[in-house]
């Protein structure tokens, strides 16, 4: 009787062990699902958003590039894998702009604003940016990524509403509200 509870007693622990690594195997598969799962999700939005998505190493050479990005600049996907990002600069910004540029993005892991690029094609553009630095558990800098939105054509358009709320439609002078406006700033 004393063997067969001794048995019984290892045989409930055993199952006990086993049912308890079964939990925990399930727990892990069914988190590893949920993992695949979100990265097949962030794939698709990264390859389907409208908006220009660049990930680039420390260095500021490209790893990645959504077709959004390519359509925007002109730079095919595998074109620019490797090239660095700098090969967009237009040449309208002052250096103080990129360092002020640089030293927010380490003091704050982020900077956002308007940028002036040049496209492959030559042709300059605004573009809103947003450049995010991506840290590993050591704080380094491992990747940046940026997103890019042209927006040349709202800013013409808002240009356009101000030229006609401020100047006369059939001589194209200056309006009664510019006049006062200039007025008020002398």
């Amino acid at each position: 009787a004393l063997a067969g509870l001794i048995t019984t007693a290892i045989a409930a622990l055993i199952t006990q062990l086993l049912v308890a690594g079964h939990g925990r195997t399930r727990a892990a598969l069914s988190s590893a699902q949920r993992a695949r799962h979100d990265l097949a999700l962030a794939a698709v939005v990264f390859e389907a958003s409208p908006q220009a998505f660049v990930v680039s190493d420390p260095e500021g050479r490209v790893i990645s590039a959504n077709p959004s990005f390519s359509r925007i600049t002109g730079y095919s996907g595998t074109e620019i894998l490797g090239r660095p990002l700098s090969l967009l600069k237009s040449g309208r910004h002052e250096p103080s702009f990129y360092r002020d540029l640089w030293d927010a993005i380490r003091e704050r892991g982020y900077w956002h604003g308007e940028i002036w690029n040049r496209l492959r094609s030559g042709e300059i553009r605004r573009h809103e940016l947003t450049i995010t630095a991506w840290r590993n558990p050591g704080l380094e800098v491992i990747h940046y990524v940026g997103m890019l939105q042209d927006v040349s054509e709202r800013h013409r358009d808002q240009e356009t509403i101000r030229h006609r709320a401020l100047h006369d439609p059939l001589t194209g002078l200056a309006n009664r509200a510019l006049l006062m406006e200039l007025t008020d700033r002398a």
